[in-house]
């Protein structure tokens, strides 16, 4: 649930994310855009079971650690986020201490390539189950309003030639999550298939018609 009860000492920014169909393009167009390097970053997020928002531990190049709360609405567009971000020096009894408590939704591991362009950061991810995506952050200051934001977004997705059909509504965790559900839907269909096929094997009967009648007396169920 988005909760606001939290937001006024949060900082803010105005984010979205998209699927890369190109990335050397998407590379190039971020590149002429920044006035500086990229920076690589070889990061690990753990998320936590929270009753609010998303709770994360951030690990970048297997040294430095952050522990990052945010509230976000899942929607496929530009959206506001508040976020509360702490240093963690030792990030090994932050992850036991919260395993234990709140216990693990997943593990996000991801090779991001970062630029900036003023107060915005384009991130060129390639995440590990996923493949590669792109994500806008427009950092606002507290005067700023989210429409300041999100038109800054909107052009700076124009410009690096980000479709609507691209974008995407959730966070990395919620689309692999929502990968394994279904690999797991798929691995529990092939097994059926093949358990059905064994016992029309033994039965001696015509390939599908065992199939046929277990579908036919499960719809006369209903």
């Amino acid at each position: 649930m988005y909760d606001t009860m939290t937001t006024a000492t949060m900082d803010r920014n105005v984010e979205l994310k998209a699927w890369i169909r190109d990335w050397e393009d998407s590379f190039q167009r971020v590149a002429r855009l920044s006035h500086a390097s990229p920076t690589v970053l070889v990061q690990e997020d753990i998320f936590f079971k929270s009753p609010s928002g998303r709770l994360k531990l951030r690990t970048i190049d297997g040294i430095n650690s952050e522990l990052i709360y945010y509230e976000r609405p899942d929607v496929a567009s530009s959206k506001t986020s508040r976020y509360l971000r702490v240093m963690v020096p030792q990030s090994g009894p932050v992850r036991e201490l919260l395993a234990k408590t709140n216990g693990i939704a997943g593990v996000v591991r991801k090779r991001r390539t970062l630029f900036l362009l003023g107060r915005t950061r384009v991130h060129l991810d390639q995440v590990e189950g996923l493949g590669n995506l792109l994500e806008i952050e427009v950092v606002l200051t507290p005067s700023d309003t989210e429409a300041t934001g999100k038109e800054i977004a909107g052009r700076l997705m124009e410009s690096l030639g980000v479709r609507q059909a691209d974008l995407i509504h959730n966070a990395y965790i919620d689309l692999l999550q929502d990968r394994e559900q279904s690999l797991r839907v798929s691995r529990w269909a092939a097994f059926w298939y093949r358990l059905m096929e064994m016992i029309r094997i033994k039965k001696n009967e015509p390939q599908g018609s065992l199939m046929s009648r277990t579908r036919r007396n499960l719809l006369s169920d209903h």
